[in-house]
């Protein structure tokens, strides 16, 4: 088993401060997620991936160490198998786990994603914008409009139907939030 200096993995992330009389720490769940990165390293998260496209045994387990610890590593590879799958399948699963563990940086691969000629794909990206904006609130509606617009104006159904569905979701925590700031009154 991998012994960890953890003094080391501290001062690399920066959690440990010396001062005169001693040294300071920080911590939490984000320096925790950082350093569990760290420790498994790029190869392991890269595997994680790689495994959890093929939807072989073991990959909800891969998917959700990702999702767990949304590793920038992992969100890189999954745009990498997206680019250079020749398999429209393989393709659209990596946007589907890229749906699963992005955070607020994938904003920056949704204009490729959502032009892609592959309409599953497109549909797994309207999922992200849905990801980002309601399950973990990291975007603004702002920012997630002109995707769910283009995914209204789609050509395939599939990808109308789900910006439809991100749009009524919208709809119902705008509601639920008017309630609740009704009922605060």
């Amino acid at each position: 088993m991998k012994k960890v200096d953890w003094c080391q993995l501290a001062t690399d992330l920066e959690t440990i401060c010396q001062t005169r009389g001693g040294w300071t720490e920080r911590g939490g769940t984000d320096v925790a997620k950082r350093a569990l990165i760290e420790i498994l390293g790029e190869d392991v998260l890269v595997n994680a991936v790689d495994h959890a496209v093929t939807l072989a045994p073991g990959s909800e387990l891969a998917v959700s160490v990702l999702s767990l610890l949304q590793p920038r590593a992992a969100m890189a590879r999954c745009i990498e198998v997206f680019r250079t799958s020749t398999d429209p399948e393989t393709a659209a699963g990596a946007i589907w786990l890229l749906q699963r563990i992005a955070d607020r940086s994938a904003v920056e691969w949704l204009p490729e994603v959502l032009s892609s000629p592959n309409a599953l794909v497109r549909a797994w990206g309207i999922g992200i914008v849905d990801h980002l904006l309601i399950a973990q609130g990291v975007i603004e509606l702002h920012e997630a409009e002109p995707f769910i617009e283009a995914g209204l104006r789609d050509a395939e159904e599939t990808v109308r139907e789900r910006a439809k569905q991100v749009l009524e979701m919208i709809e119902h925590e705008e509601m639920v939030e008017k309630r609740r700031l009704g009922q605060a009154s």
